[in-house]
C-alpha cells in the first residue's frame, strides 16, 4: 500500500508476553540490532511500501 497503514497488535489469551519488532523497512538499518518492544493490544503503523516483521515474545522455554 502507497500510504501508511494502522493495526493493532493481537492480544494473545493467557499471555502477558508483549511483541517485538524485528525488521522494519522504513528505517535505513532494516534489520534492527535490538528488537524494540510492544505491549499486547499497542497501535503501530506501517509505513508505505514497506514491511514490519513482529514476534510475539512467547516463553522462549516452551517453544522447541
Amino acid at each position: 500500500h502507497h500510504e501508511p497503514v494502522d493495526f493493532t497488535l493481537p492480544r494473545l489469551k493467557g499471555s502477558r508476553a508483549g511483541w517485538e519488532l524485528l525488521i522494519d523497512t522504513t528505517r535505513e538499518e532494516g534489520f534492527l540490532d535490538a528488537p524494540s518492544r510492544h505491549a499486547n493490544a499497542a497501535k503501530l503503523s506501517v509505513g508505505g511500501r514497506s514491511v514490519m516483521v513482529l514476534r510475539h515474545g512467547l516463553d522462549r522455554k516452551s517453544v522447541v
